[in-house]
């Protein structure tokens, strides 16, 4: 449901979306990280949808997003996607690539990274069904968490 996009002129670039799609830049969401290091858009393609390019400036680059926006500049970063059963993932992960991937190792959890070592080259987030709508405007989309 998400690209991200790093730069540098966050604001510049989110106008310049909305200009190229055609997107009303209301419905676009501000975001920041202190944890991560960054600020800028979730750029919502429709806002009933989770679909939309993330436009970030990671602004700490002491952190892992900055360190390799120093190192590559604008360009896509990572992607994002959902899953029904994460804990069904996270098992397999556990198996096949126990060393390639970040999150919670027992218990319930809402998402986790699987690194690019493990994919051929991409970072990919993998939240919960519904789940990043804690983080996109409507935290009141959220489903349950299921039990275990």
């Amino acid at each position: 449901y998400e690209v991200t996009h790093l730069t540098d002129q966050d604001k510049a670039a989110t106008t310049r979306l909305a200009q190229i799609f055609s997107l009303r830049a209301d419905d676009f969401v501000p975001i920041k990280s202190e944890n991560y290091g960054y600020r800028g858009f979730l750029t919502l393609i429709n806002p009933d949808e989770l679909d939309r390019i993330e436009i970030i400036n990671p602004h700490d680059r002491e952190k892992t997003m900055g360190r390799f926006f120093s190192k590559f500049g604008t360009s896509l970063y990572m992607c994002y996607g959902e899953c029904d059963d994460l804990p069904g993932l996270r098992r397999r992960l556990m198996e096949l690539a126990p060393n390639d991937w970040t999150g919670e190792t027992e218990g319930p959890l809402d998402g986790l990274f699987i690194h690019p070592k493990a994919l051929g080259g991409v970072m990919l987030g993998v939240s919960r069904t519904t789940f990043a709508w804690s983080w996109s405007g409507s935290p009141d989309r959220i489903a349950p968490r299921p039990t275990l």
